[in-house]
């Protein structure tokens, strides 16, 4: 669909904080050949930028609002603006100018073979290690990741997908709701996949829609298993801990997630802790986050908490 048909008027949402210039420019310039408007939210601590162009829409925030109050305000802009679809990204992914037709294109036909669908998102690959990553759905009492390789479709059914690169339709975001704004980072798009779901909607990653995306530090190389693991920093680490176990206390998480997910934290929280670097900081700050998520408390970190 073009970027000019009345009928869909796609709105991007860039959230930024500590940008590289150079990434955040090129996507930028693939986004304004493609979405009508590009909201920048910017979660610095003063402004960092000074938009030229007219179509696009600038909130310095003067401070670190998080990932999800960045992107609500895109949301709420967004719906007051008429638009139907809302395109998130976090600046570190780079994306080529077919990616939104062929997002818009999937969804209309998961539409038409009568699928209630909330979002779809892209594959993506880590540019550091040309690794694809692989989609997430719970089956059965197991959590899978579904490569597109394996797969015989364009289209997989998934549990959630990560904020960069998803195409929101704003009419089921209005029943569904935002970004749970209290999860600040991490977990923010698990956390409203599975509630999506919960309310009967779907989501889908779109095997022919592709973007490069790069998630955290270079990964933790454990030589002992052969195997490269996301690493963050002590702070992100808090934060996965904490709302992980904040959001197991929600109604709609059902107990084959908690379990699942649960045993991935439990050899997460063994890496980091003995074997990431720094790993006295990743120990203090996940258990931090561990005590904060039993005793509930959420928002913004502080030393104060």
């Amino acid at each position: 669909m073009s970027r000019n048909s009345t009928a869909t008027k796609v709105c991007a949402s860039i959230v930024i904080y500590k940008q590289c210039p150079e990434t955040l420019s090129t996507l930028i310039n693939s986004l304004l050949h493609q979405a009508e408007q590009i909201i920048i939210v910017d979660n610095n601590e003063s402004p960092s930028l000074s938009p030229t162009d007219g179509r696009i829409v600038y909130f310095p925030n003067n401070e670190n609002l998080g990932i999800s109050r960045g992107h609500n305000i895109s949301f709420q802009w967004a719906e007051k603006n008429n638009f139907t679809h809302l395109l998130t990204f976090d600046q570190d992914s780079s994306i080529d100018t077919t990616l939104i037709e062929k997002l818009l294109q999937a969804e209309h036909t998961l539409i038409d073979q009568g699928h209630n669908v909330a979002c779809v998102g892209p594959s993506f690959i880590d540019p550091r290690n040309q690794f694809t990553a692989p989609f997430i759905t719970l089956s059965g009492w197991k959590i899978i990741k579904k490569s597109c390789d394996n797969e015989n479709t364009n289209f997989i059914s998934v549990d959630y997908l990560i904020t960069s690169g998803s195409l929101f339709n704003l009419k089921a975001s209005k029943e569904i709701g935002y970004f749970d704004e209290l999860l600040f980072i991490d977990y923010v798009d698990i956390e409203w996949g599975l509630r999506a779901k919960s309310m009967g909607y779907k989501l889908f990653g779109i095997c022919d829609a592709t973007m490069q995306h790069t998630i955290g530090d270079p990964p933790l190389k454990l030589r002992f298993i052969n195997k490269k693991i996301p690493l963050h920093s002590p702070l992100r680490h808090y934060y996965h801990f904490r709302n992980a176990i904040l959001i197991y206390k929600r109604p709609y998480i059902i107990t084959k997630w908690i379990v699942n997910d649960s045993i991935r934290l439990a050899i997460k929280y063994f890496v980091y802790s003995f074997f990431a670097p720094k790993a006295k900081a990743h120990f203090t700050m996940i258990n931090k986050g561990i005590l904060h998520g039993v005793i509930g408390i959420s928002g913004k970190y502080t030393t104060k908490k």
